[in-house]
């Protein structure tokens, strides 16, 4: 993704910048019944959204660009999924993941396609030594997306986060994952070393 409009690419999913047309879908997200939103802080309403949309538009154009805040996408029908973001390190080769999907499109493994595509992106195409995640401790769900992918769990940061569940805000013990960039070099199939970037 060395170009603004690059995407990242899975069997049936693709990932693409954010847009301004995006508001009403991130609305939709991130203010619907989704009780293990994994940002602090999201857009509750559509003016923070717009907001919220052109702090990631400036974000993305930095030189040094440090965030991939992408639409998760589904290829057939171009409809937004959901969201996977990458946060690098501002002095350190690593990484940060985090994703969400709209409910109606969980348990189809479409989390699973975006994860995958997006660590082969910040292993194969940034060459980050080693990329994390954070999941709360009650998301069975989201904790199988990342031991799927092969992330290894590697401990409980108790009450370390505020985040809305079920409705309101709290303290939220979460599940740390991570996974160095050899662990992932080794799960690759013999030959299969180009990352996933058109």
């Amino acid at each position: 993704m060395a170009e603004r409009g690059s995407v990242l690419t899975g069997p049936r999913t693709y990932a693409r910048e954010i847009e301004r047309g995006d508001a009403e879908f991130l609305l939709g997200l991130f203010c619907g019944d989704d009780e293990h939103a994994f940002m602090e802080h999201p857009p509750r309403d559509a003016d923070e959204a717009r907001a919220f949309i052109e702090w990631e538009l400036r974000y993305s154009l930095k030189e040094e660009r440090k965030r991939y805040f992408l639409i998760l996408c589904e290829a057939e029908t171009d409809e937004p999924l959901g969201i996977t973001v990458l946060t690098l390190s501002p002095s350190l080769p690593t990484g940060v993941i985090g994703y969400a999907l709209l409910p109606r499109f969980r348990g189809r493994g479409f989390a699973r396609e975006g994860v995958s595509a997006l660590l082969r992106f910040a292993f194969m195409g940034l060459d980050l030594h080693r990329v994390s995640a954070e999941c709360d401790e009650e998301n069975a769900a989201s904790l199988r997306v990342l031991e799927s992918v092969g992330m290894r769990r590697e401990g409980l940061l108790v009450k370390a986060r505020r985040l809305r569940y079920r409705g309101h805000e709290r303290w939220r013990s979460v599940y740390v994952y991570g996974m160095l960039r050899k662990e992932y070099l080794m799960r690759l199939p013999d030959g299969d070393y180009s990352p996933s970037v058109t």
